[in-house]
């Protein structure tokens, strides 16, 4: 026979996991868990956090999916950022350039 005592905390141990699988996310453990995604080490961080929370059934998937994609705008968004950022930086090197070369007589 099953020693009772045993049995219950089988049983303790499974609720909290029962419970854990219905927990929902509130707002404030989405604003202190996940990072803002402001950097792409940010953006790496904040899609590894909802696979966990996706993978712990915490997130539907359908609002899942769309923080994923909320992530791969905002990546795309650093990145055009920062090409922006090497255009300019390659445009001002040519105007050096040019003004060096024009005072040396255009030569």
């Amino acid at each position: 026979m099953p020693d009772p005592k045993h049995m219950r905390e089988i049983g303790r141990v499974g609720g909290q996991r029962s419970a854990q699988r219905r927990r929902k996310l509130t707002l404030d453990d989405v604003e202190q868990q996940l990072p803002t995604l402001d950097t792409a080490d940010n953006v790496r961080l904040a899609v590894q956090l909802l696979q966990r929370w996706g993978a712990a059934g915490m997130l539907p998937g359908a609002v899942l999916g769309g923080c994923v994609r909320a992530a791969e705008i905002a990546l795309r968004a650093l990145e055009a950022e920062l090409d922006t950022k090497r255009v300019r930086a390659l445009e001002q090197r040519i105007r050096e350039l040019e003004a060096e070369l024009a005072g040396r007589g255009g030569a």
